[in-house]
């Protein structure tokens, strides 16, 4: 009598062999994907209650037990010596398990292997046998994994044009950005017009962007050729928070697609845990990260329609890929939309502590006592905060749905030419947990920052440069007034012509400059005053004739920025106030 060679094989390397309990041998065998370093397997049974005499029948244990293990839960009869039985099992899934949650059902108190076989004849379908197949134990053969690195050209050339696409823009982002001397703080916007005053805005008091962007009762005239109205306004405290700066189409393009896409996220999510059995299997089953024991990606879909087109696109490389990569698509949006929202509330913040107390400018380029400016206008522990939270949930995203791509090889390691490629799409519960909450996380902070009341009792500009400029007609300390023996005070007069705003550029000359102005040929206290420290609120300012709201000469109260020579106090509530004339 000959002894097959799979006995021999076995018997020649059994000492390398590794015993396996009914439990383990599942879920080491539970996927064929999973099986990437073991290959044969021996599953030794129990044979207490096994009938001898009908050991070489049809009808035994024996034969339904390989007629089970080849058909697993194929429908179909088995083939060779068990041709005639149709072998099915209790499990949809055979012998094996959709999920680890589903281990627990098939193995008793001793992790013995329970496999229940009901076997029928093919002919008469009729129940031959009804038989508990227990699996004690199991010998595995460990394998050494074939690895190697193959690059889909498809693939590799789409991703070789997209970051082509996106280096050329760059480029020519930076070729056009990089001449250009542009304003992007507020501390550049107020130092720019403290420097050089806009004069249209002379002799004007704001109470905020909405007097130039939006149509309200408070709302000043509309504007025209020949420029604002000019008048007091009365003062009304309103208690600005961090949001009031951000317009309403800003929380909408934030929100919409944000929103959206976390709902879908969530609603999908909800999906796959039903489909998997619940919340209890669902992360029983879970592995954090990338791993293959991981279940598939499957949901229950409103329509065998789209359920077909989904499977069909998590089989194919380039369609799984997709499918794995459209998170991403959302989490690199939302930076670009939350960094604008962010920037507009931080300007905000930054305006808004010039009332409070007296500071100097924070400016790109900083002259005298300036400060630098906060990298993209965010303080650095809030731009770290955002940038640490962002890199989080795109590194939770890419762990909780990806691709896997598996090709089986032959049990003869000569032979290295795979037969069986394998491609899905895998989910990690934890991991998708994880990053729906720092999702959630990153939508409602904006939110709360928005409900953060702003510091002082500033009007809000927001980046509206008319509001600003009408903020910065600085009026001349009287220690800063050094001109020369005899020269001329420029005369102050109102804005009936054009031509009187001329006037305004007068620069003295001084004979000596001291200290930080030996550099510069005329001397001008407006930089002087811009590169110090300085405080908005409501200064005193000299009229010398009766002005359009019917002030006489005298001292008259105006809302800007001014030195601590020059500063009154804050604004006080139902009080007029105007704007300074230089």
């Amino acid at each position: 009598m000959s002894v097959p060679e799979a006995v021999e094989y076995i018997a020649a390397h059994a000492t390398g062999w590794e015993r396996l309990s009914g439990r383990e041998c599942l879920q080491k065998y539970e996927y064929w994907v999973n099986v990437d370093k073991r290959r044969h397997v021996v599953a030794v049974m129990s044979t207490d209650d096994w009938d001898g005499e009908f050991l070489d029948s049809l009808s035994s244990v024996w034969y339904a037990g390989i007629c089970g293990f080849e058909a697993n839960k194929q429908d179909l009869p088995c083939g060779g010596l068990t041709l005639g039985l149709n072998v099915t099992s209790d499990s949809v899934n055979g012998t094996g398990a959709s999920s680890k949650a589903e281990i627990d059902g098939m193995v008793d108190e001793h992790d013995n292997w329970i496999i229940p076989w009901y076997a029928k004849d093919n002919l008469h379908n009729t129940p031959v046998l009804r038989k508990n197949l227990t699996v004690k134990y199991c010998l595995s053969e460990p394998f050494p994994t074939h690895c190697k690195a193959r690059v889909s050209n498809t693939l590799f050339l789409a991703i070789c044009l997209l970051a082509l696409a996106v280096s050329t823009l760059c480029a020519v982002a930076l070729r056009i950005l990089w001449g250009q001397d542009r304003l992007v703080a507020v501390g550049d916007a107020v130092d720019s017009f403290i420097r050089r005053p806009d004069m249209t805005t002379r002799d004007m008091c704001t109470l905020g962007w909405r007097d130039f962007s939006s149509t309200t009762i408070e709302r000043l005239q509309k504007p025209k050729m020949e420029g604002w109205v000019h008048s007091q306004r009365q003062y009304v405290r309103r208690r600005g928070r961090w949001g009031d700066s951000v317009h309403v189409s800003d929380w909408v393009k934030l929100l919409l697609p944000g929103g959206v896409g976390f709902i879908i996220c969530l609603l999908s999510l909800i999906s796959f845990v039903e489909a998997g059995g619940g919340w209890q299997k669902a992360l029983s089953a879970s592995i954090f990260g990338q791993n293959s024991s991981n279940p598939i990606l499957m949901m229950k879909y409103p329509s065998e329609s789209l359920r077909a087109f989904m499977v069909m696109l998590a089989s194919r490389p380039i369609g799984a890929s997709l499918v794995a990569t459209m998170p991403q698509l959302l989490l690199a949006i939302l930076p670009l939309i939350l960094h604008h929202t962010y920037t507009r509330m931080f300007i905000a913040r930054t305006w808004s502590s010039y009332a409070t107390r007296f500071k100097t400018l924070r400016v790109n380029e900083r002259r005298g006592q300036q400060r630098e400016n906060h990298f993209f206008e965010i303080p650095s522990k809030y731009f770290l905060s955002f940038v640490t939270i962002g890199t989080l949930t795109r590194w939770l995203c890419s762990n909780a749905i990806y691709v896997i791509h598996v090709e089986s090889f032959h049990a003869d390691p000569s032979t290295v030419e795979p037969y069986h490629p394998y491609v899905n799409v895998f989910v990690s519960l934890k991991a998708a947990l994880g990053t729906i909450i720092t999702l959630f996380f990153i939508l409602v902070t904006p939110i709360f920052m928005a409900l953060i009341p702003l510091p002082g009792e500033s009007v809000l500009v927001g980046s509206c440069s008319a509001a600003i400029s009408a903020s910065c007609h600085v009026i001349e300390p009287e220690h800063l007034q050094r001109r020369t023996p005899g020269e001329k005070q420029p005369e102050l007069v109102h804005l009936e012509s054009d031509t009187s705003m001329a006037k305004e550029y007068q620069k003295v000359k001084v004979s000596s400059v001291d200290g930080d102005y030996e550099s510069r040929p005329e001397y001008d206290w407006r930089a002087e005053l811009a590169e110090g420290r300085i405080r908005w609120g409501v200064l005193r300012e000299a009229r010398s004739a009766t002005d359009r709201g019917g002030n006489l000469e005298g001292l008259a109260q105006v809302l800007s920025f001014g030195s601590e020579e020059t500063y009154l106090g804050s604004p006080r509530e139902d009080e007029f106030y105007g704007g300074t004339r230089l």
